[in-house]
């Protein structure tokens, strides 16, 4: 996903976990470096499944598209939802794109219309 957005579109990123930690805190880190953030794209994909079967996102990554609501507004919140995954009942209303299972991939071409219209 990176690669295509900084290779592909030539759009500079940031991915939380290749920066350095610093001595920070994870919610020290996330606050730091989203102030270098226009916009944030999230992917919920589903790395938990609980005992009725259901898979859901990891609980960081639907704090961080709270967090992110709220420090850039939902209008530069691009998520990215893995088919199948359980949608919070707080976040139905968002719009979102979505993905097969494990093929990211296949938002390539509606992300890229997202973020010419998002980065103009």
């Amino acid at each position: 996903m990176q690669a295509y957005i900084e290779k592909d579109l030539g759009y500079r990123s940031i991915e939380l976990a290749q920066q350095p930690n610093l001595g920070r805190t994870v919610l020290q880190k996330l606050d730091d470096e989203s102030r270098k953030c226009y916009l944030a794209i999230i992917v919920m994909t589903g790395d938990d499944q609980f005992d009725d079967g259901d898979l859901r996102a990891r609980e960081n990554v639907l704090h961080e598209i709270g967090f992110f609501q709220g420090k850039l507004g939902l209008e530069k919140i691009i998520l990215l939802h893995e088919e199948g995954v359980n949608i919070p009942s707080n976040i139905h209303g968002l719009v979102y794109i979505p993905f097969p299972k494990e093929i990211v991939e296949a938002t390539f071409g509606a992300l890229t219309k997202e973020l010419k219209v998002l980065m103009n």
